[in-house]
């Protein structure tokens, strides 16, 4: 900032001619025209002095046009609003990031097409629906303006009915040569019409393409395998992420991705062997993401060569199908770093040995030099419903109980936390869970599920695992003896304290201290994230039910109870934590803080009582510190 400029404006006198208009007391018709420039020549002097202020005030007011182009494009990514231009509120800052932002392609270049209605709108009347889709148009229109050059990334999710308004921007409405993703979800006849347009246009820049098919093919679209295999073959050189859900193609078509996820759902018959994924494979070396969902119902040819083909650059998989499905693929694969994450699930399994092979790989994927170190287990224990249904007026037939077992070994204990009953079960089913490394899901036999558990922590080396997460699992005293069995350091156990389990475990570590003599952890941590979501049931049946928060609340009692009988023996607990209170007051384990002391919760711990990641301890030196139990440490 030049300083002497900023002198000059703020001492800036006003024009000499309206000065001596006043002074010498001329006619309005003089005076006016000489006011309204000074007025206009005043505000552009403000305007100067607030860029001067904003300056001098804000370092991002001082940033280069391109850099702040950047951090624009960077908090739109981060946050998710390319798609939706919630980042346009950036606009409404200030005059200079509205210069700034309106003009920068790449931000307006995110073009969602959606047909279907928003969730819980109602139009009155067909006005209401045709002013949403013309405002929806402009908007395309607007974006596609903005962009200019930039590479285009279209999403689209077509519902029937269309309206005749978005008609036609529910077929290739842009131009193949500027497109550089491209995801595709709808109806039959809408993928079939977009393959067909790709089959016959060449998008030379395209990087990735995702195609999303909700319904089953009818017979007057059997030409669509053959259209997407011209379009593999002929007109996506550039093609490097490649997503197909419900769609059939010719595997030995692809070639050069980094990135292949496909899902067969069983609708068509197979028309590709487990051989033509391994040879896709093998023209893919620089592959890092590999999902595949196989249906159980229609499952490929499973057989291979001897052949494996080097996968050096993989950094997931995730493989879901049968048993042998899972085996054989994995096998074929050489040369995966030990970094890479494996998210498996097999369908139903009756024998516990013929998991030994698919075991064996895992452990020794974890076990190589250079692998991520498994510092928590979390274990699923999910019950089914049966399968087997009575006939018209008879009855129910006697079946087995089945269970959905899971289990995952983490680089770190996951925290979760964040609202969603969901998120306890998706480090089983999902690589998105950044702290999982390696699982299993699996269906077995209720009475087999120890021996599947035992089998399954038998070939993992666990010799770092401190955390057990039992969040997610429907737990029995032997299960937990065959978790502590496995885990010789384990130190802290995580469960949700309104859950039967926490009793189960509670029981369990009794008997361990005494028969033992010892603790069998250290740390109990009571995650109370499920209080927000569970129905507070007063009967069922005639019979009164204790609400979530009671529950919650005698887990808590028994386990201080726990902790004084251990500190009785000499063997205290180092310390008892909650994470995740609700924030309704009545929903909480713990009340106001004036409503209890501190001292009856940490009175029989060695450390003390931890409550939302602060510790309350009788040691002065402990008492008031940040405690994080989440944290692992080198074993």
């Amino acid at each position: 900032m030049e300083t002497h400029s900023l002198r000059d404006l703020v001492v800036e006198d006003p024009q000499r001619p309206l000065l001596d208009a006043i002074d010498s007391r001329q006619d309005c018709e003089v005076i006016l025209p000489l006011l309204e420039v000074e007025l206009q020549r005043s505000s552009a002097r403000l305007q100067r002095l607030k860029e001067y202020r904003n300056s001098l005030a804000s370092p991002m007011y001082c940033l280069q046009p391109e850099i702040l182009s950047k951090i624009f494009f960077m908090c739109a990514l981060d946050y998710n609003e390319l798609f939706d231009l919630r980042w346009t509120r950036l606009l409404l800052v200030c005059k200079r990031w509205y210069d700034n932002a309106k003009d920068v392609q790449i931000l307006w270049s995110f073009i969602d097409v959606t047909t279907s209605r928003p969730t819980g709108y109602h139009p009155t009347g067909a006005g209401g629906t045709d002013e949403l889709d013309a405002r929806d148009i402009r908007r395309v229109e607007t974006q596609r303006s903005r962009a200019g050059l930039s590479p285009l990334t279209i999403q689209t999710y077509v519902h029937e009915p269309i309206s005749e308004a978005k008609l036609p921007y529910t077929t290739m409405f842009w131009e193949p040569v500027r497109i550089y993703s491209l995801n595709i979800t709808g109806g039959c006849s809408y993928v079939d019409d977009i393959v067909r347009s790709m089959a016959t246009h060449r998008h030379p820049h395209l990087e990735s393409l995702a195609i999303l098919c909700q319904s089953r093919p009818m017979p007057g679209f059997v030409g669509i395998r053959d259209n997407l295999n011209i379009a593999l073959r002929d007109h996506v050189p550039s093609l490097r992420h490649l997503s197909l859900s419900g769609l059939s193609f010719d595997f030995t078509l692809l070639h050069g991705l980094r990135s292949l996820c496909f899902a067969d759902y069983g609708v068509e018959q197979v028309a590709y062997s487990l051989q033509d994924i391994i040879t896709a494979l093998g023209h893919c070396p620089q592959l890092e993401i590999l999902n595949i969902v196989l249906s159980h119902n229609s499952q490929p040819d499973a057989a291979l060569s001897s052949d494996t083909v080097p996968m050096t650059y993989l950094r997931t998989i995730t493989v879901y199908s049968t048993l042998l499905i899972c085996t054989n693929l994995l096998q074929a694969l050489a040369d995966v770093p030990s970094s890479a994450r494996i998210f498996l699930a097999t369908g139903h399994i009756d024998e516990v040995s013929s998991i030994s092979m698919l075991m064996s790989y895992l452990g020794d994927h974890a076990s190589r030099e250079n692998a991520l170190p498994i510092r928590a287990i979390a274990v699923s224990l999910l019950a089914l419903p049966p399968q087997i249904f009575p006939e018209p007026g008879g009855d129910i037939p006697e079946a087995a109980s089945r269970i959905l077992l899971g289990v995952v070994a983490q680089r770190w204990p996951s925290r979760i936390g964040s609202g969603s009953r969901e998120n306890y079960r998706r480090q089983f089913i999902d690589e998105g869970a950044e702290s999982s490394y390696i699982s299993i899901l699996m269906e077995v036999l209720a009475p087999a599920s120890h021996e599947f558990l035992t089998k399954i922590l038998s070939f993992w080396h666990l010799s770092k695992a401190t955390h057990l997460d039992l969040r997610s699992a429907a737990i029995t005293s032997q299960h937990i003896s065959i978790l502590l069995a496995n885990l010789p350091v384990v130190t802290a156990i995580i469960i949700r304290p309104d859950d039967p389990n926490a009793q189960i475990l509670l029981a369990s570590l009794r008997v361990y201290l005494r028969e033992h003599g010892r603790r069998a952890i250290a740390h109990v941590v009571f995650d109370a994230q499920e209080l927000n979501h569970h129905a507070t049931l007063t009967t069922w049946g005639g019979v009164a039910i204790p609400s979530s928060e009671v529950l919650s609340r005698r887990s808590l009692m028994c386990m201080l109870a726990y902790c004084a009988e251990a500190a009785r023996v000499g063997v205290p607990l180092d310390t008892v934590e909650i994470i995740n209170e609700p924030h309704e007051l009545r929903r909480r384990i713990l009340g106001r803080a004036g409503e209890f002391g501190w001292s009856e919760l940490y009175s029989d711990l060695q450390s003390g009582f931890v409550y939302e990641g602060v510790l309350h301890s009788g040691r002065q030196d402990l008492d008031g510190t940040i405690r994080d139990s989440f944290t692992v440490a080198d074993v």
